[in-house]
């Protein structure tokens, strides 16, 4: 039993995708851990054979920012993880963050490495699996907040489902504006915060396996290159900004002009970055000859997968490398399969 599961609410937002609720519910039904469920759709969703003890809120038409508000006004206990419906963070990978940042009180956030697959319209018998980042188990551990907060935005990566205290997150989101909306700048409200509150560590440890798809909010949804250039987006990106800022100066003590001005140089840095990443790469040509082989009737699509398959094996043994991570990703494998017309 995994005891430090006890101090961890976990947060599930979610909105229209009562598939997605199903199968992430399914995931955890056997798991003790409190958890909260913020469903912003147009029909509650109903499932009687749900036996989790979870807190489950119908909130028609609420905001992201005010859901995550009023699911942190529930949360009891000390540690809080959030879920995208559409995502797994493993209860083993939750318990030994917690036990990091019990013993590393310099610390705020904590979580492990993790995988991505590929949303298929139908699955046969496989499943599209890399590693989400280059790079795994990395650590943020500079004294100065600031140098933190530009050492995330250089290469970033979300820490929004990282293991984080309930009371950081709490402040992050305790006097929430209703304008600020988007999606990416809410987010990054989920990492700054408790990137500035202390320092962040990534365990060496299959932690979470996140879904890729190209319908999904944050492939659809202006990233801040748009929000710092486009005029529709000048009332809200200023919002952001001295909301964060507040809460920069509240954890800082530096006043709040001087914390929105390093908050906006390290931010128009990184819209820039985004920028530069729109770039069109050439295509190599593995990719073309993989996509000739393709065209194969019958046998090609099976002759492309099989061989990303052995080289996607290859590549996420530093990740998933233990009999127990194989068989966590076994199951998950087993659920994606199993609730894949009901997310269609």
């Amino acid at each position: 039993m995994l005891m430090g599961l006890s101090k961890v609410t976990l947060i599930i937002p979610t909105h229209n995708r009562h598939g997605y609720l199903a199968r992430i519910l399914e995931y955890y039904r056997d798991v003790a851990m409190q958890m909260v469920v913020v469903d912003s759709s147009s029909q509650p969703f109903t499932q009687e054979n749900t036996k989790i003890p979870l807190q489950y809120y119908h909130l028609p038409g609420m905001p992201m920012p005010q859901k995550m508000k009023f699911a942190l006004e529930r949360v009891e206990t000390p540690f809080v993880v959030f879920c995208s419906d559409d995502d797994f963070v493993l209860p083993q990978g939750i318990q030994t963050c917690v036990d990091f940042l019990q013993s590393h009180p310099q610390y705020a956030s904590a979580q492990g490495n993790s995988i991505t697959y590929k949303k298929r319209k139908r699955y046969s018998d496989f499943i599209e699996i890399n590693p989400l980042y280059d790079e795994v188990s990395r650590d943020i551990s500079m004294n100065d907040p600031f140098e933190r907060l530009q050492f995330l935005f250089s290469s970033y990566r979300t820490v929004f489902s990282a293991v984080h205290y309930s009371e950081v997150m709490n402040l992050a989101y305790a006097d929430i504006d209703p304008g600020i909306s988007n999606l990416f700048l809410n987010e990054y409200i989920t990492s700054i915060v408790p990137i500035v509150a202390g320092k962040h560590k990534e365990l060496p440890v299959f932690y979470q396996l996140r879904e890729y798809a190209e319908d999904s909010g944050d492939k659809v949804t202006e990233n801040l290159d748009v929000v710092y250039r486009s005029s529709s987006y000048a009332d809200e990106l200023s919002l952001f900004l001295d909301y964060v800022a507040q809460k920069i100066s509240v954890i800082t003590g530096l006043p709040v002009i001087q914390s929105k001005n390093n908050l906006d140089l390290i931010l128009r840095s990184f819209s820039e970055q985004l920028e530069k990443q729109k770039t069109v790469v050439k295509e190599p040509a593995s990719k073309k000859i993989g996509k000739l082989i393709a065209l194969i009737p019958v046998l090609g699509e099976r002759i492309v997968m099989k061989r990303r398959l052995k080289m996607q094996e290859k590549k996420i043994s530093e990740i998933v490398r233990t009999s127990e991570d194989q068989r966590n990703l076994h199951d998950l494998k087993r659920l994606i399969f199993k609730y894949g017309d009901a997310v269609g």
